[in-house]
């Protein structure tokens, strides 16, 4: 990740933490600091998508403000985000608990085991078990 690419996830976790209300890309991308680190809204966008999928902002349907803004989404800063996950390099990594019998799929987010006669699903906030019946 180059120096430009990280000041901008620092600045838009710094904004989004202080603000009282979920922001859309257009209303950061306002912003004269953001816009000396960002080319243009969409890559605003860009890097809260991602930080969306890292877990780290909660994404609520964007009401537009101005006529300009054509934003989907808005976001808000998460709570506890950096308890859930751990950034490893540039890729989030789960831990899930240990102790699974036999995994079925392990992904960066989601883990699946089957143990006996239940189905397990693990992800970062919280864990599914499925019990079968026969």
């Amino acid at each position: 990740m180059s120096k430009i690419e990280s000041g901008l996830y620092e600045l838009l976790e710094t904004l989004l933490k202080e603000a009282d209300h979920p922001v859309t890309c257009v209303e950061l991308y306002d912003r004269e600091d953001v816009r000396g680190q960002a080319k243009s809204p969409n890559r605003v966008s860009d890097y809260l998508g991602g930080l969306w999928r890292k877990g780290k902002v909660a994404r609520t349907p964007a009401v537009s403000k101005t006529a300009n803004d054509g934003s989907r989404w808005a976001y808000s800063w998460r709570q506890g985000a950096e308890k859930s996950v751990r950034a490893e390099g540039e890729q989030i990594i789960y831990e899930p608990q240990a102790g699974s019998q036999e995994t079925l799929l392990k992904r960066p987010n989601i883990l699946i085991t089957e143990s006996g006669g239940s189905i397990r699903i693990e992800l970062p906030r919280f864990v599914i078990t499925v019990q079968t019946t026969i």
